[in-house]
């Protein structure tokens, strides 16, 4: 029998993390599961009320850090959580702001192990407006597009500033409209190995869990850390698959929407974080290249 530990990340959205954690408990079957969910430094007493609402169940852990560790960091303390107190066969780590709904979700990613051996699994998630994010080909892969990326949010973070960067946007999802830069659904409905996953849902196999001290490269706050985590994949040949037949809803932003009353504010956020994330994997292949252990 497989053990599976979901890991949630908590911060200030209440409402999200009850939904995504009672979803679990409602639809998921195979009683061989824990939640732990992390309240990332709310300081509002969020931490507390989880603590309270679901003390008398026990497949829920509430864990609460002092700071706000980040997205990558504040995962990281409930996995840690996870690999030491129940030795789980799969880490779930999911966003808040989704929800299941299969409630044979762990079989079918028992089935895909079996079959596979992944490192890393990604399910189908689909958002409120009926989009895709697996594969998700938005993961830059390759060097030369991370240096013109880290260009790209040098010009943005001055244009933030002059609050001019709306235009570059607008001007995006222009060109997205009249040529057609989305996925095609026929696309999704296929099992592919080998592809970027997006971070929102991740199921991480015993395997990956023992080759690396940190589920996920603790260098980052917030965002980048599928571009790192497809650098390992990349770089020590580990195994990522998108089944399409596992599924998961993404309510998407729920606590970026929730801190960020001005939207502006937010986009100074994505993109300064973005950057320096960014920054630090360029520095890591850099390292790593110059020591041998990878070839661009």
């Amino acid at each position: 029998m497989y053990n599976f530990s979901f890991v949630i990340l908590n911060y200030k959205t209440i409402k999200e993390t009850k939904e995504c954690v009672n979803s679990i408990l409602k639809n998921i079957e195979n009683s061989r599961y824990n939640i732990i969910v992390v309240d990332n430094g709310s300081n509002d007493g969020t931490g507390i009320k989880l603590k309270k609402i679901y003390r008398e169940n026990r497949k829920v852990y509430i864990l609460m850090t002092n700071e706000n560790l980040g997205f990558a960091k504040g995962n990281n303390y409930g996995c840690d959580f996870a690999i030491k107190e129940f030795n789980p066969d799969f880490l779930f780590v999911i966003n808040n702001d989704t929800v299941i709904e299969q409630n044979n979700i762990l079989q079918l990613i028992i089935d895909e192990y079996l079959e596979s051996k992944f490192d890393i699994l990604g399910p189908d998630i689909k958002t409120l407006n009926n989009s895709h994010q697996n594969p998700s080909y938005s993961v830059l892969q390759d060097y030369n597009e991370l240096i013109l990326h880290l260009k790209r949010m040098r010009k943005l973070i001055i244009l933030n500033k002059l609050n001019l960067d709306k235009f570059y946007h607008i001007i995006r999802k222009w060109k997205s409209y009249f040529f057609d830069l989305t996925q095609k659904d026929n696309k999704l409905l296929t099992r592919k190995t080998n592809v970027p996953l997006h971070g929102s849902a991740l199921i991480f196999s015993k395997e990956y869990i023992e080759k690396y001290e940190n589920v996920f490269n603790k260098s980052t706050f917030m965002f980048g850390e599928e571009e790192f985590l497809n650098y390992r994949r990349k770089r020590d040949n580990l195994l990522f698959v998108y089944n399409p037949k596992i599924k998961i809803i993404h309510k998407e932003d729920a606590t970026s929407d929730f801190i960020f009353k001005k939207e502006y504010e937010k986009r100074k956020f994505i993109y300064n974080n973005s950057y320096e994330s960014i920054k630090k994997l360029i520095e890591t292949i850099d390292r790593d290249i110059e020591n041998g252990d990878y070839i661009v």
